[in-house]
């Protein structure tokens, strides 16, 4: 009763004593009292003096009239908690207001049900407290679920960036393919067509795996945001509507998982990567820019035995007496070629046949040369006494086990791998100490990157192609006899560049 009463009198309070409705711009009169700007004025219609206030008579002289704004602003708060009060549900059973939440029917009660044999036993909080404990576990809920949005979002820019990076290469590819075999249309046509479908297929496969990403992380994104709104709409209900299924769309928020993309690899393959102008330069016009490649003797490394006309190069035990030159490799089974470069594209080739260790390359002219000579020595010859040396000559009649007999084939298959590990490892080749090279190391192919690229060749190449761009910035290797792209380093060449050798283990090297 007093909650009516006081219901009562606060629409009493917000009421027009002339039109008996809620105060519509309501102004104050000189004896204080209020009514509707619209309704006095009518009162008031057509006088010039003695003005009589409609609720208390008292007389006025003059018209005074002062707009109440914070009585407008009472009525209007009078009218919401009027109209609440008004819509505020109630037991069906007991007819009173529903001030408790039953967890274990999840449903609100009044007091005399909490009070029943039928909830004695339950869990009840008041309704606020209710409402405050599933508004955290929504919220927290609703964290989690922005979280993971912003993941999706970022792991999905993360793959449109990819998408975009992949297209730019693949168009930076188009043109180095396109403008390179323009050199020479007429040998090109076919080839062109070949390396452009390569690319357009690579292209494809990248950009469906990244697509389906995306989809994937679209489909994600949009649930998620549609949970993420299902929730907040249902924080913003009143107590009534917010528990209805509050469980369920909690169960719902929190059972949504967020799964990550698929790892992509956006980078070309080699055969993508390698420019057209090689394969002429095997088929069609090798002859223009192929060169004479000759080792340079003075920076062979003493374990490296030259041929006379220093086209053969080979690995053996004992070291030899060489000068002591600040351009020789004193560490390292080193050897550079005669010739250096400083612009334009050259083209040799290397015979390889079945060598098992070896490095192949270009390398700066600053190319560092120096090291602990004793490597060699202490680690390789340490594996086991070798009472003969390896045939030393090229003069020499071939030995009928292997390249240089039995007692060189028993020592070197003595040499474990970590001390073969050991020797490769005293030899830092890569681009960025100034070696470019593809290398043989124990029947497994690299190009020398940082780190290592693996390579998975179809044929064992006997004959190695090179093909240096020095303008292009570009050092591409090709199986020789086939013509086959084996990969292809990009680079920004500053001096003079020479043909580089690595050998290992007593390959025999044909240039």
């Amino acid at each position: 009763m007093a909650a009516v009463s006081s219901t009562e009198n606060l629409r009493e309070e917000a009421t027009c004593s002339i039109c008996l409705d809620y105060f519509k711009d309501p102004v104050i009169s000189a004896c204080g009292h209020n009514f509707c700007c619209s309704c006095i004025t009518r009162c008031w219609e057509g006088l010039d003096a003695n003005f009589t206030c409609p609720q208390c008579r008292e007389t006025f002289q003059q018209r005074v009239l002062i707009p109440n704004r914070q009585l407008a602003n009472m009525v209007e708060i009078a009218k919401q908690l009027l109209q609440k009060r008004g819509k505020e549900p109630v037991c069906e059973k007991h007819y009173e207001a529903l001030k408790l939440f039953c967890e274990n029917d999840q449903k609100p009660i009044c007091v005399v049900c909490g009070l029943s044999q039928d909830h004695k036993a339950h869990t009840m909080h008041p309704l606020e407290e209710a409402v405050q404990k599933y508004k955290t576990q929504l919220h927290q809920c609703l964290q989690e679920l922005r979280s993971n949005l912003e993941n999706i979002q970022m792991w999905q820019s993360s793959e449109e960036e990819k998408t975009g990076k992949v297209k730019i290469q693949v168009e930076a590819q188009r043109k180095i393919i396109t403008s390179e075999f323009e050199e020479l249309r007429q040998f090109l046509n076919e080839e062109e067509q070949v390396f452009l479908s390569s690319l357009k297929k690579e292209e494809k496969e990248i950009l469906e795996k990244l697509n389906a990403n995306i989809s994937q992380l679209k489909v994600q994104s949009s649930s998620l945001e549609q949970q993420i709104a299902e929730i907040e709409k249902k924080c913003q209900q009143p107590a009534m509507d917010f528990l209805n299924e509050v469980e369920t769309i909690l169960s719902r928020g929190r059972s949504m998982k967020c799964l990550k993309p698929k790892v992509v690899y956006c980078e070309l393959r080699k055969t993508t990567r390698g420019i057209p102008w090689q394969i002429f330069v095997l088929n069609n016009i090798e002859k223009k820019l192929k060169v004479s490649v000759t080792l340079d003797s003075e920076t062979a490394n003493s374990n490296l035995f030259l041929s006379e006309n220093q086209k053969l190069a080979r690995w053996v035990t004992n070291e030899q007496a060489v000068e002591t030159i600040g351009k020789r490799f004193d560490a390292y089974p080193c050897v550079l070629g005669c010739e250096g470069f400083i612009s334009g594209k050259h083209y040799w080739a290397v015979q390889i046949g079945n060598g098992i260790n070896w490095s192949i390359g270009v390398a700066r002219e600053s190319v560092s040369r120096k090291g602990d000579a004793t490597w060699l020595r202490n680690k390789a010859l340490a594996a086991r006494k070798i009472n003969h040396a390896p045939h030393a000559c090229f003069g020499q009649p071939k030995p009928s086990a292997g390249f240089y007999g039995n007692q060189y084939e028993a020592f070197s298959n003595s040499i474990s791998p970590e001390v073969k590990a050991l020797q490769k490892k005293s030899v830092v080749e890569s681009p960025e100490r100034g070696i470019w090279a593809l290398e043989l190391s124990n029947g497994r192919y690299n190009a020398l990157t940082t780190p290592v690229t693996h390579l998975t060749l179809e044929n064992k190449p006997q004959k190695l192609g090179v093909c240096l761009d020095y303008d292009g910035g570009r050092l591409a290797f090709y199986n020789a006899d086939t013509g086959e792209p084996l990969y292809t380093f990009t680079a920004s060449f500053t001096e003079k560049i020479f043909p580089y050798f690595c050998l290992w283990d007593g390959e025999l090297m044909s240039l």
